[in-house]
């Protein structure tokens, strides 16, 4: 019996009895079902560097449910952590269903075409102020809309959430027929006036095309764009300083986690924490570095560091997401953070798959050595 199926059964026999919050005992049943689940998500996935976040961001769930019990943080984080555990359960289910399925890669890469061709579409139809995938909302729902009516944001809400969507996408375009759709997808990106996607997405277009396309040229293409990006900002927004939002709030989030002394450095605050605001810190990073702290941040490096490379599409999405990772949240959104999660299963299948053909050929290798080794002591008995 492998561990897996070993801590599936400890898990079900422990549920009952280990009773973490609320008052009623079927409450904190819920509770530990759910934050067993997180355990047996994370001995399913085959990564060591993933399966080790997955159960130090557990070790801290339980903690600060255990803290808001003890009434050493107050009750709202018991509500929040319950949150923040089946949100990352969900979003790991989509990396479990990706390396564990057997659908071909190219039946997914199109898919992931399809949904980023129809966000590129409706943003299309929003630059003209007409925007279906709202009027259908507010047909059912009370929305707004906070961006003006021209801004492209797709189903998304937020341009900066648009451009990380298509620019992680547009790697799956880089093959037969698909290629037709690149320039409108740039276009739409061009026209939210992301910088970082868009910086990510011509980084990330370098690499897969590094052994084509010589520095030269690419530098020729670069540097029209980077002019107009600079300008644009200069004119709409940033004017050049340091005076952007975004840079305090980095700034604010650093200095907590700098002020917390060696635990807060080593271990950070805990994945429910706030920086001090109620919205992300803009910066996946710096968000990780404050929440997990170094060891957090370790773990990712490690993933990035030895995660497979040998599929040019695949590595080129992680890319680009890495990149936009220092100015956005992505991995706060459903959308987005599905999509990654489908990436990086599709990574961690490829490896395996790999690994499995590697094997495969030194079986056979092994089998030809031995037989020519019989054969030959075959001949000297019969000689």
């Amino acid at each position: 019996m492998v561990f897996r199926d070993r801590l599936t059964l400890i898990l079900f026999c422990l549920v009952p009895f280990v009773v973490i919050v609320g008052g009623i005992i079927h409450e904190g049943q819920r509770a530990s079902m759910s934050l067993a689940g997180v355990a047996i998500i994370g001995a399913f996935i085959k990564n060591n560097w993933i399966r080790a976040f997955i159960w130090y961001w557990l070790v801290w769930i339980i903690f600060m449910l255990l803290m808001t019990q003890l009434g050493k943080l107050p009750p709202p984080f018991s509500q929040k952590a319950f949150y923040m555990t089946s949100y990352m359960i969900s979003a790991f289910v989509f990396f479990l269903a990706m390396q564990e399925s057997m659908i071909k890669i190219e039946y997914v890469y199109n898919v992931i075409c399809f949904t980023a061709i129809i966000q590129a579409l409706l943003a299309i139809c929003q630059m003209w102020a007409l925007d279906p995938f709202f009027d259908m909302m507010k047909t059912y729902a009370n929305v707004k809309k906070l961006l003006d009516v021209t801004e492209t944001t797709g189903s998304l809400g937020n341009n900066n959430f648009l451009a990380f969507y298509l620019m992680v996408s547009m790697p799956f375009f880089f093959r037969r027929y698909w290629c037709l759709f690149i320039p409108v997808l740039f276009a739409v990106v061009l026209s939210s006036i992301t910088s970082t996607a868009i910086v990510a997405g011509m980084t990330g277009a370098a690499y897969y095309f590094r052994k084509k396309v010589k520095l030269r040229w690419m530098v020729l293409v670069a540097l029209p764009l980077i002019g107009w990006l600079l300008f644009s900002k200069a004119s709409l927004t940033w004017n050049f300083t340091w005076d952007h939002d975004r840079f305090h709030w980095w700034r604010s989030a650093i200095m907590l986690w700098k002020e917390s002394g060696p635990g807060g450095w080593i271990l950070g605050f805990g994945p429910t924490m706030s920086w001090g605001r109620n919205f992300p810190i803009h910066n996946e990073w710096l968000t990780a570095l404050f929440n997990f702290g170094i060891v957090g941040v370790v773990l990712i490096i490690g993933y990035i560091v030895t995660a497979y490379r040998k599929n040019r599409i695949l590595n080129t999405a992680i890319i680009i997401a890495s990149i936009t990772f220092i100015s956005s949240y992505p991995m706060h959104l459903a959308p987005t953070v599905t999509l990654i999660m489908i990436i990086l299963g599709l990574m961690e299948r490829e490896k395996h798959g790999d690994r499995h053909i590697n094997r495969n050929r030194a079986l056979d290798w092994a089998n030809s050595v031995t037989a020519k080794i019989q054969n030959s002591l075959e001949t000297q008995a019969k000689a």
